[in-house]
């Protein structure tokens, strides 16, 4: 039972600075606004921070606790903040998320949705990570992941299929765009170009 609540300065009282994270959680976790006033308790471990915050939008309309400043140390915590508080772009936990073979691919595909250089060296250095990064992000080669995908001949082989099916896709869009040009009589860059359907620049 938390009788701290009781009190309008419980900061004051004694003990409180020796409340840890769980047991705030512990009261609270069923009415997660009555954890407001220990915000500063809460953010001494950063899981049970992101819990409180996750609670807080869930219960209350999308509310976003400002709690960033102690997901950006941990890349789990770091890509459950875009993905799940902001459903879209962490900047400030983007570092830690890059250096993370767990995130880095993912992160790239479900939250920036596109290309993500700063990542690419991480992702090189796991085969099925590279391969899932060149099939879905790059939507065609991806040259930095080729050395470690050519350690294992299974997913080296899929690569090889899958570059050569993106390829054959990439020449049939072409085709599409130059008749539609003609048809039109619009210049073809007046068209969603191939180039945007696929990102098949490896610079």
């Amino acid at each position: 039972m938390d009788l701290y609540r009781l009190h309008t300065d419980r900061e004051s009282l004694y003990g409180f600075d020796k409340i840890a994270p769980q047991q705030v959680w512990a009261w609270h976790q069923h009415e997660p606004k009555e954890m407001t006033p220990y915000e500063q308790v809460i953010k001494k471990d950063p899981k049970y921070a992101f819990k409180y915050a996750s609670a807080m939008k869930l219960r209350y309309n999308g509310y976003i606790v400002p709690m960033e400043d102690v997901m950006v140390n941990d890349a789990h915590l770091a890509y459950g903040w875009a993905n799940e508080i902001l459903l879209g772009r962490f900047k400030e936990g983007e570092p830690v998320i890059a250096k993370d073979i767990r995130f880095a691919y993912q992160y790239a595909f479900s939250i920036i949705k596109g290309r993500w250089k700063e990542a690419e060296d991480t992702i090189a250095t796991d085969a099925m990570e590279s391969l899932k990064y060149a099939s879905n992000v790059m939507q065609g080669r991806f040259p930095k992941g080729e050395a470690k995908m050519k350690e294992d001949k299974q997913i080296y082989d899929m690569y090889v299929d899958m570059v050569a099916r993106k390829k054959e896709q990439r020449k049939e869009m072409e085709e599409i765009d130059a008749k539609l040009a003609k048809s039109s009589g619009k210049t073809k860059e007046e068209y969603i170009g191939v180039e945007k359907r696929f990102n098949m620049s490896t610079d």
